[in-house]
């Protein structure tokens, strides 16, 4: 019984989704560990690559494949207002003019 681990750049140009790049795993370790450092690999945010898939290949050449994602942060997008007069100035989070007066 072999086990494969297959990695995937996380940004990559184009539509195009490059290879694999797929290493064996140690043989003394199970496959249900290797899904677990796998997905404590896949939430590092410093990591260029991610797991994408860990494969148990079967001496009779049964393929268990377990598909894995990679944790990405949400970050807030800057914006700015912008209009002809500009009253609203540039933050509209602060402003005192979207203040209901209701």
């Amino acid at each position: 019984m072999a086990i494969t681990i297959s990695y995937l750049p996380k940004k990559y140009i184009g539509e195009i989704r490059p290879d694999f790049i797929i290493e064996e795993a140690p043989k003394r370790k199970s496959f249900t560990d290797i899904i677990k450092i796998a997905e404590a690999f896949n939430k590092e945010v410093d990591n260029s690559h991610y797991i994408a898939q860990v494969t148990r290949i079967k001496k009779d050449g049964y393929k268990q494949t377990q598909c894995l994602s990679y944790y990405a942060p949400i970050k807030r997008q800057p914006f700015r207002l912008s209009s002809k007069h500009n009253v609203l100035g540039s933050n509209a989070f602060d402003c005192d003019y979207l203040i209901p007066l209701e």
